[in-house]
């Protein structure tokens, strides 16, 4: 592995016409996972500052949003400090949309089908505050991320946050050994491994930034585990 660059290398998850019980099984593999390397709390840790910096926010859309497990914790947290906030969810793969939806309807949280590409399928989201990215934007080449960011801006979405993945040797080896000590499926190993490889360097998320819309950055750390944290604004 040229730990130097991101590969390119396909997902199974990349397929957006899977379903059925093995996309299932890897989608609570993967809450697995959030919960166990600090994803849950990274999100707190995230919203803390994000209101901190931005109080005024009351709408987040997480693009790419999965199973849900970040919007589950950002409702979390809206409850414990007594703020409303509007979340909603956009997926490009409709099982995946399915399954999120019926974990979210509860906590009243949305979910739809659609394009992070399309600016039609953003249109809804036009008054939203916040687009979020959680170990999302690896999947695309630096091109494609721009590209996305640019279909953000021209709907009118304000901020931006992204959380994602640190391409290291030491995030790889980690995530191998959690899982073969705990039960995961094949999918979610080889998946998740693969993620790891088309993360980023520091460098290389400050460069995307730069050149999209959201310039103006307010944070861009480094999380455990293994993660960058990057808010920015228009």
């Amino acid at each position: 592995m040229n730990w130097k660059e991101r590969s390119r290398e396909v997902e199974e998850m990349d397929d957006l016409e899977m379903s059925g019980v093995k996309l299932e099984k890897t989608l609570r593999d993967l809450s697995k996972v959030h919960r166990l390397l600090g994803g849950h709390k990274q999100v707190v840790q995230t919203m803390n500052e994000l209101i901190y910096t931005f109080p005024r926010i009351q709408s987040i859309v997480d693009l790419g949003c999965g199973g849900g497990d970040s919007l589950l914790s950002m409702a979390e947290w809206a409850t414990k400090k007594g703020k409303d906030l509007n979340l909603h969810g956009m997926d490009a793969n409709e099982a995946i949309v399915r399954y999120a939806a019926d974990r979210m309807d509860k906590q009243g949280i949305k979910v739809s089908t659609g394009n992070v590409f399309s600016t039609t399928d953003l249109k809804p989201y036009s008054d939203f505050d916040v687009a979020f990215f959680s170990l999302f934007l690896h999947h695309f080449s630096d091109e494609e991320i721009r590209a996305v960011l640019k279909s953000c801006s021209d709907v009118g979405i304000k901020y931006i946050v992204i959380t994602d993945l640190q391409r290291s040797v030491w995030a790889y080896r980690l995530f191998s050994i959690a899982t073969r000590i705990f039960p995961f499926s094949k999918m979610a190993r080889e998946d998740g491994l693969l993620s790891i490889k088309k993360g980023f360097h520091r460098k290389e998320l400050l460069r995307l930034s730069e050149g999209s819309p959201y310039a103006k950055i307010h944070t861009l750390k480094w999380k455990w585990a293994f993660r960058y944290l990057l808010i920015a604004e228009l």
